[in-house]
C-alpha cells in the first residue's frame, strides 16, 4: 500500500554549492581587521593591513595574502574591513 503524501514524478534538480557573497577587495589598499578576527586579537584594533595577493574569485572564505605588522600573513577575506582614510580640509 503506498504511503500518503506528495510524490515526485521527476528527478530532483541538483542544487549548486553556495560560495557566499563576493567580497570587494583591491590590491594595495589599506584594510583593518574586523571585530572578533584572529588578526585583531593578535595585533590589536589599530593594525593596518595591505592586500598583496588575491585569488581570481574572492568570496568570504577565500584566503588572501596581506602585509601586516609581522610581515606577510594569510587571512580570510571576511576578516578585512576598509580602513577609514583621514579627510583633510582645504584652507
Amino acid at each position: 500500500m503506498p504511503k500518503p503524501g506528495v510524490r515526485m514524478t521527476t528527478d530532483r534538480p541538483v542544487a549548486r554549492k553556495s560560495v557566499g557573497p563576493i567580497v570587494k577587495l583591491e590590491l594595495g589598499k589599506a584594510y583593518t581587521a574586523r571585530k572578533g578576527s584572529p588578526l585583531r586579537i593578535q595585533w590589536g584594533p589599530l593594525a593596518v593591513y595591505m592586500v598583496v595577493h588575491l585569488p581570481q574569485v574572492v568570496s568570504r572564505t577565500a584566503i588572501v595574502h596581506v602585509l601586516g605588522p609581522c610581515g606577510i600573513t594569510l587571512c580570510y577575506a571576511a576578516d578585512l574591513r576598509p580602513c577609514n582614510e583621514p579627510k583633510f580640509e582645504e584652507e
